[in-house]
């Protein structure tokens, strides 16, 4: 898509010599303008809106980023846009891992986020990058999947406020124990187990 922008934005071939360069710095927004801190502040802001709203909020900002790509004529503006990788990508992420490991039952956090990352990973990149790339129409393939999302924030915010009103609802409430802390317990409790029922050794006879 940047490639197509800098092609209809420029008469002459010119563009190929900066072109690479804006490729290079959008990942680079991507990353340090926009994931590196919302990967820092992702736990203050889970805590703060809770695991529904942030889920709510990433809708609702890849909505907006998409919608804004469709209207964006030229490639180099596409830069400040990037930083909305930080709510589409690092609060997504994190909000996605803790969810898993928050409702996972006590001992199978790791196949619960093996069982995530395959759908989110495994399923859905992979089926998006095919769809994705057999209809991919430029700008309006950016405008329709923008207002799809908005539609989706909307109905999501909506759908978990219903729910939220049925205290019948199981919305998760965390265990009391840490996962990591649970583990260390438990294996400081076999090692001690293993120490005491393991017979002492003899001294050797110094005779």
């Amino acid at each position: 898509y940047v490639e197509t922008l800098a092609e209809n934005n420029s008469s002459t071939c010119d563009h190929t010599r900066w072109l690479k360069l804006l490729e290079g710095l959008i990942l680079a927004v991507q990353c340090f303008g926009g994931e590196l801190p919302f990967f820092f502040l992702s736990g203050w802001i889970i805590k703060k809106l809770g695991h529904v709203h942030c889920m709510t909020l990433v809708l609702g900002a890849f909505g907006v980023r998409f919608i804004i790509y469709s209207f964006i004529t030229n490639p180099w503006s596409i830069l400040p846009v990037e930083l909305f990788q930080g709510l589409t990508y690092g609060i997504f992420y994190a909000n996605m891992v803790s969810y898993a490991n928050q409702v996972s039952p006590p001992g199978t956090a790791a196949t619960v986020q093996g069982i995530v990352q395959a759908a989110f990973v495994g399923i859905g990149v992979a089926v998006g990058s095919l769809v994705g790339g057999l209809i991919f129409q430029g700008a309006n393939a950016f405008r329709v999947f923008g207002v799809g999302c908005l539609i989706f924030c909307v109905l999501h915010a909506l759908a978990m406020a219903i729910l939220g009103r049925h205290a019948s609802y199981p919305f998760p409430q965390g265990r009391g124990e840490a996962e990591g802390q649970e583990m260390c317990r438990m294996s400081t409790n076999s090692v001690q187990e293993d120490y005491v029922n393991t017979p002492e050794e003899s001294e050797p006879d110094a005779t």
